[in-house]
């Protein structure tokens, strides 16, 4: 298995604190083959590869836990010895990554290919959601990623002093008050990200839109 940023465990572990919309009984093995892929589209292109590669290379090697409830009530960082890192993680990535990787995955959770064909999952406790059913959770997610995205980018080029890796000169630019934002703030998002999704600067003000498969 490559290496990636989350671990299978920590998007479906966690209780009451999970960062994923999962059960608690979800099996982390139907996760695990998508988590790259889903960093890729929704984290690499948003933080930039060398980032990327230095979060990875600082992370710690045991999945964390935020939860005094689980693991016996033992407490483990992401990125012990990382202050910058572990904010942003526990802030913002860790929820973006989670929901990236059951978007990725979700497809394949609901249907299977066998050699006779593609057929519907079946559980004794309930009625598979069909294809209708997919889609629909796969567009609530699509919004909440590209609020994350959003979120974080602000958050990044806002604090991009603690983040010497992250590439905010593609991604930000200075603030003025002829720009009519905000003067208190040196950065603002300059729109030119270009994976996943994003939020317009008005995002606010504009009505929810569906365009094939990217909200806008």
């Amino acid at each position: 298995m490559p290496e990636t940023l989350i671990k299978a465990k920590e998007v479906v572990s966690g209780g009451v604190l999970k960062p994923a919309p999962i059960t608690n009984q979800f099996d982390p093995a139907l996760v695990a083959p998508h988590i790259q892929v889903a960093e890729y589209n929704y984290i690499v292109c948003l933080i930039g590869k060398e980032m990327y590669a230095d979060m990875i290379a600082k992370q710690n090697p045991l999945p964390s836990n935020y939860n005094p409830d689980l693991n016996g009530g033992v407490l483990v960082d992401k990125f012990p010895s990382d202050a910058n890192y572990e904010t942003l993680w526990t802030e913002y990535l860790q929820q973006l990554a989670s929901y990236a990787v059951v978007l990725t995955a979700l497809p394949l959770i609901g249907m299977q290919v066998a050699t006779s064909g593609i057929y519907f999952n079946q559980i004794e406790w309930g009625e598979n959601a069909g294809v209708k059913g997919i889609t629909f959770l796969e567009d609530r997610i699509k919004q909440n990623v590209q609020t994350m995205q959003g979120l974080i980018q602000n958050y990044l080029c806002a604090n991009a002093d603690a983040y010497p890796l992250y590439p905010a000169s593609k991604h930000c630019k200075e603030c003025s008050c002829a720009d009519e934002c905000n003067c208190n703030n040196s950065t603002v998002n300059n729109l030119t990200f270009t994976g996943g999704f994003i939020l317009s600067e008005d995002y606010e003000k504009q009505p929810y839109k569906k365009r094939g498969n990217y909200f806008l």
